[in-house]
């Protein structure tokens, strides 16, 4: 199974770029900071406020075959239309069921390069 261009979030939903910085404190309380990550990544924050339940069940399928955060996807964003490579950013997936055929589902996904 594959991201479907038909699971597009509802707007409005964030995007923005995300740095790795490693920060060691010594006793002397100085720092030494250290860049994991060459450049910053983008994080998407996608809403889902009235999600047909059964489009969430396919969701929910997809994240599974992904293992969560363990595996990347080609992913499309639907406001400028670039194809990213992204994975969630957490193992967990809560949906939260408004009626018996509605969900609420969010979630982030960061770019990975």
């Amino acid at each position: 199974m594959a991201w479907s261009a038909d699971w597009s979030p509802q707007f409005v939903y964030t995007y923005g770029p995300q740095f790795k910085t490693e920060i060691t404190e010594f006793e002397t309380g100085k720092e030494q900071r250290r860049q994991k990550w060459a450049a910053g990544r983008k994080r998407f924050h996608l809403v889902y406020n009235a999600l047909p339940a059964a489009t969430a069940a396919l969701i929910l399928a997809e994240f599974e075959t992904m293992k969560g955060a363990y595996t990347t996807m080609s992913w499309t964003n639907p406001a400028d239309t670039t194809s990213y490579t992204v994975r969630f950013v957490e193992d967990s997936l809560q949906l939260q069921y408004l009626t018996t055929t509605a969900v609420r589902l969010e979630f982030d996904f960061i770019e990975v390069i």
